[in-house]
């Protein structure tokens, strides 16, 4: 199970003026030419590595975010180009550090998106490791994205989901009428795989045993995709700058306030059910 690091750092990149002036003491990057814990990621020339003392996680993870205008359609091409890297992580006191200067997703803006994913691995369909798999996809009511997405991402980056390598990473989707989460997997013919990866989000996120949960190939949402979407570079915005200047935020507060919503709606149906901490 992961833990809370008590400790304030200035880590990341992406952080308040302060944090930035600071970043340079406490930026743990470094070159990977010799090859060393790239978890096969061949496309970067820097990762990161865990501190002294730090507990490393089984794989670095890297988190994203992306933004586009819902009136627009947006092409595999220009999503590409706009999906912003934010930081990567690679022990459970660096995750802890980088998280809790994040903006929470119940406060962003309609049709955002965080994406954590393995480190090498980008949060696309057509991206290598995606290819020939899939996600499952939970649609909740609004408010209680923060408090889902953040036991999804503690169960992927604690390996409770038990399926070696075929967790690529995870998303939550903003959007106007509901949220969006799902755990994107290699393989999406291994039924074996799928199904226990089901059955942990269920556990995970307290789930009732008649939830229901979608299953997507990343082939279908291609094919979706080219069929009904016209080319459009300027749909997607740019990284906004404010949502990672905010100051940290009161989490009690914030966990308190979901707990109070206990239904989640799947599909668009609303199925009572309770939030169980990780």
């Amino acid at each position: 199970m992961l833990a809370r690091d008590a400790n304030r750092d200035t880590w990341c990149l992406c952080f308040s003026p302060k944090d930035e002036e600071d970043q340079e003491e406490t930026d743990c990057h470094h070159d990977n030419s010799d090859g060393t814990n790239n978890n096969n990621n061949n496309n970067r020339r820097r990762t990161v590595c865990p501190g002294a003392g730090e507990h490393p996680l089984q794989y670095n993870y890297t988190f994203w975010y992306s933004r586009r205008t819902p009136s627009r359609p947006a092409s595999s091409q220009s999503y590409e180009q706009n999906i912003r890297q934010i930081g990567s992580v690679a022990s459970v006191e660096q995750f802890w550090r980088f998280y809790s200067h994040l903006v929470r997703p119940g406060d962003l803006s309609g049709h955002s998106d965080f994406h954590l994913f393995k480190e090498g691995i980008k949060p696309m369909w057509e991206d290598e490791s995606n290819r020939s798999g899939g996600k499952w996809i939970i649609r909740l009511r609004k408010g209680l994205a923060s408090r889902f997405w953040e036991n999804i991402i503690l169960a992927m980056l604690g390996e409770q989901f038990m399926v070696g390598e075929e967790i690529c990473g995870a998303v939550v989707s903003i959007r106007f009428q509901e949220d969006i989460l799902s755990i994107w997997n290699r393989t999406s013919n291994d039924q074996t795989t799928t199904s226990r990866i089901r059955d942990t989000l269920r556990r995970v996120l307290n789930l009732p045993t008649n939830s229901i949960m979608e299953y997507k190939t990343h082939t279908d949402s291609l094919s979706h995709l080219n069929a009904a979407s016209l080319e459009c570079p300027d749909s997607l915005l740019s990284l906004p700058v404010q949502f990672l200047q905010q100051p940290i935020r009161n989490r009690a507060a914030d966990e308190s306030s979901v707990t109070r919503s206990s239904s989640v709606m799947l599909n668009s149906r609303e199925t009572e059910g309770s939030l169980a901490p990780l």
